[in-house]
């Protein structure tokens, strides 16, 4: 066996190099997120018309704990629960939403978005942007104006393109 020549070995060493490299920077690509998280004590009259998603109950961040919550539309109770797309390196304002665990003449609802219109020291109001789903098929959309309990509000989401600040 014929021992390696120092140009065979560095030619390794650099081969072995560029290996490495490569896999460590795919390893170490960018994150993103346009959501910024805060809580419901910290919002102001500067986050009125402001994009926003309500986590209910308990923190639900990266999905670990999805909350339901009952909501009013159109004048019924309906039960909806939280659906987070949220890995902790990947968080879309968009990909959050609410679901209607029933339907209503056959279509699933999804609460798309809140717009914050008032905050009081006990609620807060909002308009909710709603989408009637028959399978993957929208069909409707329409708006309803909600209020909570600043109680129940665990988290406050707010669209990073709707909102110049962050929560703190």
């Amino acid at each position: 066996m014929l021992a390696a020549t120092p140009q065979q070995k560095m030619k390794t060493q650099l081969i072995i190099f560029l290996i490495t490299l490569t896999s460590a920077t795919t390893l170490l690509g960018q994150d993103g997120s346009n959501i910024l998280y805060g809580t419901v004590d910290k919002l102001d009259n500067s986050y009125i018309g402001d994009f926003v998603h309500l986590d209910f109950y308990n923190n639900s961040y990266r999905g670990t704990t999805l909350d339901t919550i009952a909501i009013e539309i159109e004048g019924k109770s309906m039960k909806f629960v939280e659906r987070r797309r949220d890995n902790g390196n990947n968080n879309w304002f968009n990909q959050q939403y609410l679901e209607s665990l029933d339907k209503v003449a056959g279509q699933k609802i999804k609460i798309v978005k809140l717009r914050l219109d008032k905050i009081t020291t006990d609620s807060v109001f909002v308009t909710s942007y709603l989408e009637f789903f028959t399978v993957d098929k929208l069909e409707k959309k329409k708006e309803v104006k909600n209020r909570f309990s600043r109680t129940i509000i665990a988290a406050v989401l707010v669209s990073a393109n709707s909102h110049k600040r962050q929560v703190k």
